[in-house]
């Protein structure tokens, strides 16, 4: 199934890509993701069994968690993040404009705002490394928090265990072929996926757009 996704999103037809678009959720707009990523995350999320668990960390504004909503109504998605006002990126004043008409406090309570179309996403608030309970297990779990060390290893190291067999990791912001110091160049998430490709249970399906791609197989 990842292959087939993979291959889509690196050359799709214009049909296919007017479909798409068609199918995308409108909340796409408020993500800080390529249209690659977009087009990855809505079709691998097409192809999620019913009742699969999906589990997001960093949502920013709840775009990407929307996406997966919105291509596949009959997974659980869990999604976290700190919902503080640090501004992530460049664009955050114009993002915060463009989905709330001015500028507002990046607190869950405005973000759910953004997301009331869909009932399958649930909303945490969690504390900077203190990672959650979490007793399921996941099908598909997406790394988009602070791409920095200690958070990104504590979040990855805490989540893949409870990632099953033959369940899905995206890992964003993987940009190898950046040099260090320009921007979106984020040394610790290619140390990270380097050295979980060297793992035997897992799959490197390697990078799409700006998310590297693994399989749990052990």
């Amino acid at each position: 199934m990842i292959a087939d996704v993979v291959k889509l999103v690196q050359s799709p037809s214009k049909d296919q890509l007017i479909k798409i678009v068609r199918e995308m959720s409108p909340n796409s707009k408020h993500a800080l993701l390529g249209n690659p990523d977009k087009i990855l995350l809505h079709e691998l999320s097409k192809r999620l069994d019913n009742n699969s668990v999906v589990v997001e960390i960093g949502i920013y504004l709840g775009a990407s968690s929307a996406i997966i909503a919105h291509a596949n109504p009959n997974v659980e998605i869990h999604s976290y993040d700190l919902f503080d006002n640090y501004a992530y990126d460049d664009t955050h004043e114009i993002m915060m404009t463009n989905a709330f008409g001015s500028m507002k406090d990046r607190t869950l309570e405005n973000v759910a705002s953004l997301l009331t179309a869909y009932t399958n996403i649930t909303l945490h608030q969690v504390e900077y490394l203190k990672e959650p309970e979490f007793e399921k297990d996941i099908d598909l779990l997406v790394e988009d928090a602070s791409h920095l060390d200690p958070q990104l290893t504590s979040s990855l190291n805490t989540w893949l265990p409870r990632v099953k067999v033959n369940g899905i990791v995206l890992i964003h912001d993987y940009r190898p072929w950046l040099q260090e110091g320009e921007q979106r160049h984020f040394p610790d998430v290619i140390k990270y996926v380097n050295n979980l490709a060297k793992n035997d249970s897992w799959k490197f399906y390697g990078g799409i757009g700006s998310y590297a791609i693994f399989e749990r197989v052990a």
